[in-house]
């Protein structure tokens, strides 16, 4: 069988059972609580992101306000609602049963979840097509689709409405795009589409940009200077045309949505409270903080201008706190990172579960998470392992040292940027990138186990 041959199957069989766990999800999932009081499926973020595209389509679609004035305020990721609103309407699918009781209406996901992974799978096809010609190593092409169709952790995700599996594919093209041996005007427009795009669908891409500069900036090719002008300008247009959408709406040019403003507000400071020993006068803290910026700024809560002083007074009220326990922080930081780093297949199913059923305690706090801890370290430390062998090639033979040098620091960036929530689903953008040590683990290991047998 052809190496082409070979690929097309793994790439068909990835598909298959990512479409199988979507439909397992739907049958178990896509249904209303009891008392219709929520769904499985669209809870949290995915909840608001479902109000953001019904708000979006009736704007757009029925009441033909301007693209500029349609949907809410922009408080989170910019892509998702749209991508929803435009589904329901290409579709005719009603995203609510009642859209003021906030009843999500059951059925109709089923296109969604398919396109969705028909997306990824075709991403990768084409990715493979650009690797095997910049690795010139199919057998190592091989491994590392392999990697990115199968892998369970990553594989989950296209069974679900977060934003992580078209960001999957966006990042796949953005490799794909970077890794063209021909360095044309049109490569670096292309390039600026699909980071501007990233960014749209995670705003944890926004500085993403500046490690592609630096790296092209370290490389010699013809009309270097041009070309990263071209990146760089189609980037800045997506920027642009976001603040420009945000103050149509707002009167204020904005570009990082309110939810990046009270992050470390929301979920950082009560750590730090914590840490010392004061976790009783957080609250405290909080209401009396809080209300005197409100007296004192005569917050009006229906007032998007007022609300976005009022984020911002969180931020650096944050920041505040941050630079007052310096030491830590830095302990939480590191603490999470790594907890962020143990991978969870079974991450969306029991996210699933826990908000179909009415639950005591949450799903983190519970026997189902502790029994299976003993395998998400074991499965852990072999991916991890695998890829640390993947490093060592590299160095060792001097493998395209400048771009694997890029990928790891990407890695880096998304850790830092996120890996302080603790969240493992924050870390699944880096298993995309790492895939690529992953297929040089599996050579180097293949290699070692060669040579073990020749020797006995």
């Amino acid at each position: 069988m052809s190496n082409s041959k070979k690929v097309y199957l793994i790439l068909i069989l990835g598909f298959f059972l990512s479409l199988s766990y979507s439909f397992y999800n739907l049958s178990e999932f896509d249904n209303l609580h009891p008392q219709k009081k929520n769904h499985p499926m669209v809870r949290g973020d995915i909840n608001l992101i479902w109000k953001e595209a019904e708000t979006f389509k009736r704007d757009f679609f029925q009441y033909d306000k301007s693209y500029f004035t349609s949907g809410k305020e922009y408080t989170r990721t910019y892509l998702p609602s749209k991508i929803i609103a435009i589904y329901s309407k290409i579709t005719n699918y009603e995203l609510y049963e009642d859209f003021e009781k906030n009843v999500v209406k059951e059925g109709g996901k089923h296109l969604y979840l398919f396109l969705q992974s028909i997306l990824f799978y075709i991403s990768l096809l084409f990715f493979y097509l650009k690797l095997k010609v910049f690795i010139n190593n199919e057998k190592l092409s091989i491994y590392v689709i392999s990697f990115l169709s199968l892998e369970p952790t990553i594989l989950q995700w296209h069974s679900t409405f977060f934003t992580e599996s078209i960001y999957f594919s966006l990042q796949i093209i953005f490799l794909s795009i970077l890794i063209d041996t021909n360095n044309s005007h049109l490569k670096f427009l292309k390039l600026g589409i699909i980071i501007g795009l990233m960014f749209f669908q995670k705003t944890v891409s926004i500085f993403l940009i500046i490690l592609v500069i630096l790296y092209f900036l370290i490389n010699k090719f013809d009309k270097k200077i041009v070309n990263t002008f071209i990146l760089i300008f189609t980037y800045l247009f997506f920027l642009i045309f976001l603040g420009l959408n945000n103050y149509k709406k707002t009167g204020i040019f904005y570009i990082l949505p309110l939810q990046t403003k009270d992050a470390h507000y929301t979920l950082l400071v009560p750590q730090i409270f914590a840490k010392k020993d004061k976790s009783s006068e957080y609250y405290d803290y909080k209401y009396l903080t809080e209300k005197k910026w409100k007296n004192s700024n005569n917050f009006k809560k229906n007032d998007f201008k007022d609300l976005y002083k009022f984020y911002k007074f969180k931020q650096s009220e944050a920041l505040k706190k941050i630079l007052e326990n310096k030491l830590i922080v830095i302990k939480i930081y590191f603490k999470k990172t790594l907890h962020h780093l143990l991978l969870n297949p079974v991450q969306t199913f029991y996210w699933h579960e826990y908000n179909k059923n009415d639950y005591k305690i949450e799903y983190h706090l519970s026997k189902d998470k502790e029994k299976w801890l003993t395998f998400r370290f074991f499965y852990s430390f072999l991916i991890f392992s695998t890829i640390f062998f993947g490093l060592i090639r590299i160095l060792k033979f001097s493998i395209n040292l400048k771009f694997h040098f890029l990928i790891l620091v990407c890695v880096i960036y998304y850790s830092i940027m996120l890996g302080w929530v603790g969240n493992t689903r924050y870390f699944m953008p880096s298993m995309i990138f790492l895939s690529l040590f992953f297929g040089q683990g599996i050579i180097a290991i293949e290699k070692l186990f060669n040579q073990y047998i020749k020797k006995n």
